[in-house]
């Protein structure tokens, strides 16, 4: 007989494929199988928390009744306290928020009728038809009360709730509120949504698609975000009402701009506008042409701004050089725009880029003095630091001096033409030019990847990611533009900060640095670093690591910088475990970093693999996971001290295909009664703190913080509670309360007294120690309502710790059977750990039986052992419970060594399987199997 140690299991699955490699370190850790369970990267592997249903998609106008269309869930996160999962689906937005949908500010109910359909009376609601809406606190219609609505028939003051028969329900006593779900338009169709790139700063997310102008998402409060085309132009306006005056008239024509610059950023405003005369028509043609109003005094390159065009609003707000000016009749080309695509316009105002123009004589006797206003639009707390002149020499225009005041006298001040005021300038104002990957580095943004330049880079000026103003000559600061050139057109899929700027391409990774590490339009040094390109889906940074997937074959590669190579390098982490892919690719994927360091990776066949990582440990362990449905998007984000996972997954529900949005819970909890094993679940446990607890010579009284609701005889479940140091002839009353039932007495708004459950006979409260602040009471129930979304399916159910008997949802509810105040209940899944064929030398081929195996377990519930292929229902061994615990209490986790006799048999690929069927929870932390080998 020899004994088969495997200590850990942080190698995680091992494909087939590499199963001959016994003599790789790896395979001593490895696992044949590992399935809705995940490899913690100390080692040991546990089932995965459910995923608990959370709400469903917003229905599509022209899909099926209740499965909406493919949506994409997008992480947004201001701080550790703010953070947001965002519904993208097909042209529309919703926010969700620490497990629940963003709703808009409660409106109270005046009213509401007994009819079919109900009809609510809210005065100036301000809804339309089909806004969904949900109901809190109305008196006399409680089974309206925490359900969600679609409402029709909208007037002023009411609305109907679609499905609400009133004729069912009781007469409305007042009070209640109604709150709409908070939806946003977006201009992105479903079938987009897989390439929308994105990157966020602060409460800003900046959005890029091929086929839409670059775009940003702003946030103000939950219920309040603006989505906006993103305007490229200096944050600060420019002075305005620039005037010239002359101390002696002259010949000599001089020409001047004015920018503001601002305060603490030290921006520089794009110069003051001239307004020359007014624009006739706009013609919709390729370039746009202008004809003026009046006489044009436009010059042939000169720049050129246009406001207040009717029909032709795309060119509104911009600046652009003009071309093929005609003074004579009138008309002038704008360079580069192409307009084809947008109506014809009229009217509106034509401005030139310089401020003044005046004749006049020059000299230091006679200068001429510039006047001007401070700039419109700035923001409370925004100052101007000070204003640039320039004055044109030979065509270009030169600094002549600074000053804080809103005027300056040019004494024919020495030009500097070395140091020109910025031009106004949008890479990305027509289609064809939309960037396809957005970053950020250096306080830049970076955008890329247009249709026409998929090579191309821009990166906006420093601490202003909105401005891509350039001058002549550079400047450090100013806007950059490089493009990438190699042996094929490989287009910018993604950019990244990782010390230094990281372009991934569809063909390979460059490494983009300047000058000392900076990047100026001077300074650009681009270094390939892996010829392994990028697929479209996004990259995961963490540390000081990069993951992403490998264009055209799934493959996931990490990459680092590496001292002795001087560049960045990375591995294929997928080499173990190739089967995963072979016939499924990835489409999304998401990183869980705490408490576990698990990316969750979302397969187009609609499961899920897992990829435990951390780098630094030579830690990649890959498993995989399923639930009754496929999963379509995933994405994590912290709340409270875990970074959680969303995922949309679509299920057939009672023959009816449907999309939900689900919440991965918490794996973390104290008891067995907290352990949520069960997917596209709901639970039940309504905790209520406890102000204080005093006992009393034949009663013990409970106190509570708010209103318990609860009445003469209903049972009540005490949890929690704590006492102070326990004296002779002093009872503790923590063995007495915590984790009992009891029956409500003598109820008052907060308070109630404590009786025998099974006689109703007063407890007697004599001598018990002072209970500590803490605490909490449960009411139990055996029926639980809102199970809705489940109609017809069998769900598992956990119960105060307890697995009850399976149960069918019958009209949105499901009967426990029995009292429990801690309910679980939802679709059920099996864990499962199957390990490696023993590696012995000189064994290959012999027969194999196992008989005996030891199992290392951490807070383990129900788990049976095996052989491989082995029948769970007929041949599956239990590990052995505890037996000390009390009748009415559930079975306690076990920790520790526990062994397990199986039946044995024979099989020259001998191997283990650890299943867990229940909804509760396992991990295993190391095996060890007794095998007998045959001859």
């Amino acid at each position: 007989m020899t004994q088969i140690f495997q200590t850990n299991f942080a190698a995680g699955e091992i494909a087939p494929s590499v199963q001959g490699r016994e003599d790789i370190a790896k395979y001593a850790s490895g696992a044949r199988r590992i399935h809705n369970m995940l490899v913690d990267f100390h080692g040991g592997v546990f089932n995965r928390s459910g995923f608990g249903f959370v709400k469903q998609v917003k229905a599509a106008a022209d899909g099926p009744s209740g499965s909406g269309a493919r949506v994409r869930l997008i992480p947004f996160q201001f701080n550790t306290l703010q953070t947001y999962i965002l519904e993208f689906g097909d042209r529309y937005m919703r926010v969700f928020k620490d497990g629940g949908i963003v709703l808009e500010p409660a409106i109270a109910v005046t009213g509401a009728g007994n009819g079919d359909p109900l009809l609510v009376s809210a005065a100036g609601h301000g809804y339309s038809d089909g806004d969904e809406v949900f109901v809190a606190d109305l008196i006399g219609m409680d089974e309206l009360n925490s359900r969600f609505f679609t409402i029709a028939n909208v007037t002023l003051n009411s609305f109907e709730l679609v499905g609400a028969d009133g004729t069912l329900l009781g007469i409305y006593g007042g009070g209640g509120t109604v709150s709409r779900v908070f939806v946003m338009a977006l201009p992105y169709r479903a079938d987009e949504l897989a390439l929308l790139k994105f990157v966020q700063s602060a409460d800003t997310m900046f959005f890029v698609h091929q086929d839409h102008p670059p775009a940003t998402l702003t946030r103000t409060d939950h219920h309040v975000w603006q989505y906006a085309e993103s305007r490229f132009a200096p944050s600060i306006d420019f002075p305005t009402g620039v005037t010239a005056a002359k101390a002696l008239a002259g010949t000599d024509t001089f020409r001047y701009r004015v920018t503001a610059v601002k305060g603490e950023t030290l921006e520089e405003s794009l110069p003051g506008l001239e307004i020359p005369s007014t624009i006739a028509t706009v013609t919709n043609t390729d370039p746009v042409r202008v004809t003026s109003a009046g006489p044009l005094l436009v010059r042939e390159g000169e720049e050129v701004h246009i406001e207040n065009v009717t029909g032709m609003t795309q060119i509104n707000g911009r600046r652009f050089r003009a071309a093929n000016v005609n003074v004579a009749s009138n008309i002038f080309d704008l360079e580069g725009e192409d307009g084809t695509g947008y109506p014809a316009g009229i009217g509106g105002d034509l401005a030139r880029s310089f401020a003044a123009e005046i004749d006049a004589t020059l000299e230091s006797a006679n200068p001429i003095t510039l006047n001007w206003n401070p700039p419109t639009g700035l923001l409370p707390g925004e100052a101007v630091d000070h204003y640039v002149v320039y004055r044109e020499d030979n065509g270009i225009f030169g600094l002549i001096g600074t000053t804080e005041k809103t005027s300056y006298t040019d004494a024919n001040i020495l030009t500097v033409l070395g140091d020109t005021p910025p031009k106004a300038r949008n890479p990305f104002r027509a289609q064809g030019k939309f960037p396809g990957a957005v970053g950020l580095h250096e306080q830049r943004a970076v955008y890329g990847n247009s249709f026409d330049e998929p090579q191309k880079t821009f990166m906006s000026q420093s601490a202003d990611f909105r401005n891509f103003s350039v001058s002549q000559p550079t400047k450090d600061d100013d806007a950059v533009t490089f493009s990438i050139f190699s042996r094929a057109v490989n287009e910018v899929r993604h950019y990244v900060s990782l010390g230094e700027l990281l372009i991934l391409t569809s063909g390979g990774v460059w490494r983009i640095s300047g000058d000392k590490g900076v990047i100026t339009p001077a300074s650009i040094d681009r270094k390939p670093q892996t010829f392994e390109g990028a697929s479209h889906i996004p990259p995961i940074l963490t540390g000081n690591v990069v993951l992403y997937v490998e264009e055209g074959t799934d493959t996931v590669r990490d990459l680092g910088f590496d001292l002795q190579s001087n560049g960045f390098t990375g591995n294929d982490l997928t080499q173990l475990a190739p089967h995963i892919f072979e016939r499924a690719g990835i489409v999304d994927w998401a990183y869980a970093k705490n408490p576990s360091r698990i990316v969750w990776v979302v397969l187009d066949n609609g499961n899920l693999a897992t990829l435990t990582f951390v780098r630094e440990q030579n830690v990649f362990a890959w498993a995989t996971a399923s639930t009754d449905g496929a999963v379509e998007s995933i994405a994590t984000i912290r709340e409270g001290r875990e970074d959680i996972v969303y995922a949309v997954i679509k299920r057939r529900i009672n023959g009816t295909e449907r999309r939900y949005i689900e919440r991965l819970r918490e794996r973390r909890f104290a008891a067995v009664e907290d352990a949520f094993i069960v997917d596209s679940g709901l639970s039940y446990n309504n905790p209520i703190d406890i102000a204080t607890v005093t006992g009393t010579p034949g009663v013990v009284t409970v106190e509570t913080k708010i209103p318990h609701g609860m009445i003469d005889g209903d049972p009540v479940d005490l949890d929690a509670i704590r006492s102070g140091r326990v004296g002779p002839g002093e009872t503790d009353p923590t063995p007495l309360l915590n984790g009992k039932r009891f029956v409500v007495g003598d109820a008052a708004l907060t308070s109630f007294t404590l009786r025998d459950r099974n006689g109703g006979a007063s407890i007697d409260g004599a001598g018990l120690v002072p209970v500590l602040p803490g605490g909490v009471v449960r009411l139990p129930v055996d029926t639980l309502h809102g199970f809705g979304h489940l109609e017809g399916e069998t769900v598992a159910i956990l119960a105060d710790g307890k697995v009850m008997p399976p149960q069918t949802v019958t009209d949105g509810k499901i009967t426990v059977g029995t009292l429990a105040s801690r309910i679980h209940a939802g679709l059920a899944y099996t864990a499962e750990l199957e390990t490696l064929p023993p590696s012995m030398e000189g064994a290959w081929g012999l027969p194999k039986s196992v008989n005996t195996v030891w199992l290392r377990l951490e807070a383990n519930r129900g788990l049976f052992v095996g052989r491989r292929g082995d029948d769970p229902n007929a041949t599956l061994s239990p590990v052995e419970r505890r037996s000390t615990e009390p009748w009415d209490r559930p079975v306690e986790m076990v920790t520790g060594l526990r062994k397990v006799n199986i039946n044995s048999g024979w099989d020259a690929d001998e191997g283990v399987v650890i299943r867990q069927t229940d909804p509760v929870p396992a991990k295993i932390l190391g095996a060890i199997a007794r095998v007998d080998v045959g001859r």
